[in-house]
């Protein structure tokens, strides 16, 4: 269902930019659905997803800029990376290609004790990371509520001169997240 979602994402905007009003349209996406404690996660272009687990974070997805792709090949370091002025250039996204690429992924949901923090999800455009560093969305997001730490997400970067689209979604998991499948 996520595939289809997004590949029909695709189809109609590489369709609506045929139209010159629209032929610079595109756009990045990052989505997860849930069944079950499967979680499939999709992306294209620079949004992400994160997993946050107690102050820890880590980044679930891979960019698809020209600057990640010097990093992937050992052209820039991740430091260099985080202020280079090309940062944002894209090298895919949706409506750019009818033969779309797009990363998937799954993890599982495993069970926690009851001392133990559950994860959560952090779906988000480059609007917050580019202005808000990941442990500060690590620390807001295990100190807030989803609704809370979204808005003071926002409110962050908006003070750091967010002009960009902000886009947050925190959700929270029922356990912790793994790649390995639980024991059924």
């Amino acid at each position: 269902a996520l595939r289809t979602a997004v590949e029909e994402a695709n189809r109609v905007i590489v369709l609506r930019r045929q139209n010159p009003a629209f032929s610079k349209m595109g756009t990045t996406v990052v989505a997860v659905i849930e069944n079950q404690g499967q979680y499939d996660f999709a992306s294209v272009g620079d949004s992400r997803a994160y997993l946050v687990r107690g102050q820890s974070i880590d980044q679930l997805t891979h960019d698809h800029t020209y600057v990640q792709q010097l990093v992937d090949e050992g052209k820039l370091t991740r430091e260099e990376s985080l202020d280079h002025p090309q940062g944002h250039v894209l090298t895919r996204c949706l409506g750019a290609s009818p033969q779309l690429r797009s990363d998937f992924s799954r993890y599982w949901c495993w069970p926690v004790g009851p001392e133990d923090e559950c994860d959560k999800i952090v779906l988000c455009s480059d609007g917050l990371y580019s202005l808000v560093e990941d442990q500060e969305i690590a620390e807001m997001v295990s100190r807030f509520s989803p609704q809370e730490s979204c808005a003071q997400l926002t409110e962050l970067a908006k003070e750091r001169g967010g002009d960009d689209n902000i886009s947050i979604i925190v959700i929270p998991v029922s356990g912790r997240l793994s790649e390995e499948q639980p024991d059924t």
